[in-house]
């Protein structure tokens, strides 16, 4: 039997942190064997470490050929952030900007592909980013808590046309922790005996206020 053929071997030579990559001896001999260098064995292997790898083919007489080099090189996947421009947790109406560290191009979980995205809502973000080399990586999501406003209301305790010398009870609703009229009253009820436009702001226990009037 002649010695076997050089063997060739091929595959993606590069490759993110993570992934693998299949090198295969693309010239068979039929009934070779095929010892790689790494110390694994078979026409195909799968890797995922950098280096240099070749193979030597073995024929059923023991005769053996070496194949060429090919060299696996591996990129570190980039590493990414999220940075908030304000608090978190806010309340409704506000809005917090979330950035991405720098990369090629950003994929967030909300769709948006540019490297800042502005929320007011809810919810859990994370973006995954793409460098240079085409390796990426998603980031820890980033909670985003948003309070709603005090829903209340002003309750007269009677008409609110009279005679002078008459008044009603204006009540903003039990439940708040902080209250203030446009009388400077911070009591839960005022009475009033003039003729005005009243209002009330009212805070809550995430500090969100909502006024009515």
């Amino acid at each position: 039997n002649p010695f076997p053929a050089i063997p060739t071997i091929s595959g993606q030579t590069t490759i993110c942190a993570g992934q693998n990559t299949t090198l295969s001896v693309t010239n068979s001999c039929g009934t070779c064997t095929y010892n790689w260098s790494n110390g694994m064995s078979g026409q195909s292997i799968s890797v995922n470490s950098e280096g240099i790898y070749t193979a030597n083919a073995t024929n059923n007489c023991g005769t053996s050929s070496a194949s060429n080099n090919l060299t696996v090189i591996v990129n570190s996947l980039p590493t990414t952030t999220i940075t908030p421009s304000s608090a978190t947790t806010f309340c409704q109406g506000n809005s917090v900007t979330l950035s991405a560290s720098t990369a090629i191009s950003y994929s967030w979980s909300n769709n948006a592909t540019t490297q800042s995205i502005t929320i007011s809502t809810s919810g859990n973000y994370s973006v995954t980013v793409t460098d240079a080399n085409g390796c990426s990586v998603a980031s820890s999501p980033t909670t985003i808590t948003v309070n709603p406003l005090p829903t209340m209301s002003i309750t007269p305790s009677g008409d609110t046309t009279f005679c002078l010398g008459g008044n009603v009870m204006l009540d903003a609703g039990s439940g708040f922790n902080s209250y203030l009229w446009n009388t400077t009253s911070t009591n839960q009820s005022i009475s009033v005996n003039s003729s005005e436009n009243y209002s009330v702001t009212v805070t809550n226990a995430n500090n969100c206020s909502n006024s009515k009037g």
